[in-house]
């Protein structure tokens, strides 16, 4: 199994201790592991930005790990249909009867109504229609810390059927509920996984949090990862920084969502988990156990079937090359897909990453580094190296081009130094 060299380590922990040293480096937490284990763990920072007694960045350091999210989600769909309870080809009006009534809407505020049912499997693929009501790749702008917010459906509030309420702020005055295109027609990043979430819980009669805990995370004893902030969770959770203009870095106070676990009722199965880095790797070993066949530490959550499935590119050409427009100049090069859950490339990247490796959202390839979720956070698989690795971080806004800049050189490290 592939491991990294001690030259290797030692080019890693350089860089790092550099980034360190650096006051302009936000907090972050950077592992890889193969099948077997760990390979390489390494942290920068304190769990509050400059706050030395708030405690150093650790494995067991809980981040919003915000759209890291769908995966678990994608695999709790997954885990339904194995079981013959969830069909790709059932309408959501089957679940949830709200989408019976689908509103074309465009940017000119023209209506129109939608032809075609949306189904299970638009969610999971991310063609359903449902788009996020701001462009989550645009690094453009600098958003002011109080801009820097969710759109309304996920801040609520919420009653406690968190479906409705969410759909409540995303119909807002329309007569249906809106989406860009007919169903299965395109790709939109957006609130698909969120709806397939609610999916999951209706079919399941738990909530997502019940569900995911009981079928997912404690089967792989990830004992850090959950919709609500338990008294555990606070004790590692890592503070937010929100990186000024001039590349200074304040606190950010701002809420993400509810997390009490006295208030929370609407669990977002595309944004809202909370997770440490230790619990994210071993999911990712846990899946590069189930695609290599390998005996996995813990009982399988998934078929290999059904792994293979969250590596196979899904889209059709025109929805691909709507996804190749999203990731927009940053990823200049052909042949990115959308599987289930999740983005996976379909040509090796030399001297990096192989064919069939997925990954969370954007990547700069002149870098070769992981792109960021909206609180920069990352993650990669790939399968036939036999390695998966997480760089998570707190700040905001998104991209952080110096967050990147280091998962970038980190990274390349890392396929430099591996060796059997």
């Amino acid at each position: 199994m592939p491991t990294i060299s001690e030259a290797g380590k030692q080019a890693l922990d350089a860089l790092i201790e550099n980034a360190r040293q650096d006051p302009k480096t936000p907090p972050f937490f950077y592992g890889i592991t193969s099948a077997d284990g760990d390979i390489y763990t390494n942290a920068a920072g304190f769990k509050k930005v400059a706050d030395r007694a708030s405690g150093a960045v650790d494995a067991d350091t809980v981040f919003w790990i915000a759209s890291q999210t769908k995966l678990i989600t994608h695999i709790a769909a997954l885990q339904l249909v194995e079981k013959g309870l969830l069909f790709p080809s059932t309408p959501v009006s089957e679940y949830i009867a709200d989408f019976e009534d689908l509103i074309i809407h465009s940017d000119g505020g023209e209506n129109r109504e939608a032809k075609k049912v949306m189904t299970i499997e638009h969610l999971m693929h991310h063609t359903s229609g449902l788009s996020y009501p701001f462009n989550v790749l645009d690094g453009s702008e600098h958003p002011g810390p109080d801009e820097v917010v969710l759109p309304q459906p996920f801040r609520g509030p919420h009653t406690k059927d968190g479906a409705a309420g969410f759909l409540k702020y995303i119909k807002a005055d329309l007569p249906g509920i809106p989406v860009k295109f007919e169903p299965g027609s395109d790709f939109v990043y957006g609130y698909s996984s969120d709806i397939l979430g609610f999916v999951v819980e209706k079919i399941s009669g738990l909530s997502l949090e019940d569900y995911m805990q009981a079928n997912i995370l404690k089967p792989l004893d990830m004992r850090h990862t959950s919709f609500l902030q338990s008294p555990e969770i606070k004790e590692h959770l890592a503070s937010t920084t929100y990186r000024r203009k001039d590349s200074g870095l304040d606190l950010w106070d701002h809420s993400i969502s509810e997390a009490d676990p006295e208030k929370g009722h609407a669990f977002y199965g595309g944004s809202t988990l909370l997770s440490s880095s230790r619990d994210y790797l071993t999911l990712l070993r846990h899946l590069l156990q189930l695609h290599s066949g390998k005996k996995p530490f813990a009982p399988a959550i998934l078929s290999k079937e059904s792994v293979l499935k969250l590596f196979t590119p899904s889209l059709e050409p025109a929805a691909q090359g709507s996804f190749q427009a999203f990731l927009g100049p940053a990823l200049p090069v052909p042949g990115i897909q959308w599987s289930n859950g999740q983005a996976v490339i379909t040509a090796d990247w030399p001297g990096m990453r192989k064919a069939g490796s997925a990954f969370y959202r954007r990547l700069l390839i002149e870098l070769q580094q992981t792109g960021s979720g909206y609180l920069n956070t990352a993650y990669f698989i790939d399968p036939t190296t036999g390695i998966a690795g997480v760089m998570h971080g707190q700040v905001v806004p998104t991209p952080d081009m110096g967050f990147m800049m280091i998962g970038a050189g980190l990274e390349t490290m890392v396929y430099a130094g591996l060796e059997e």
